[in-house]
């Protein structure tokens, strides 16, 4: 299964950007200028800046939103039904097991340049 962190990395800014337009929101929702929150509805306190690369938005009132949470958030959705929404909207299989891969744990050789 492949968890939100995961996702994340997959879409980065230009996917996440994209997945909510296609789910419905708005290019003003989706703006640097304030406006209104589409999750709590509050008129000037909200702005879109995918800061993080996961769909970043903040509301004065509902804090750090990420893609997810903004879409729970706007839909009345939970975190399961938004996952497979932006899957489905990313393209991304259920089984799809490509996750992220593991920390490097040691240092990598030094690159040796021949004169």
């Amino acid at each position: 299964m492949i968890d939100a962190r995961a996702i994340h990395s997959r879409l980065g800014p230009a996917g996440w950007l994209q997945v909510l337009t296609d789910a419905g929101l708005t290019d003003r929702q989706l703006s640097k200028r304030n406006g209104p929150c589409p999750v709590c509805a509050g008129t000037d306190r909200y702005h879109f800046s995918n800061k993080y690369g996961r769909g970043d938005a903040y509301c004065r009132q509902c804090g750090h939103l990420d893609g997810f949470r903004l879409l729970m958030g706007s839909r009345g959705i939970s975190f399961v039904d938004a996952r497979k929404l932006v899957m489905h909207l990313a393209g991304i299989a259920a089984d799809d097991d490509r996750t992220m891969p593991p920390p490097i744990t040691h240092e990598p050789a030094p690159i040796e340049i021949a004169e």
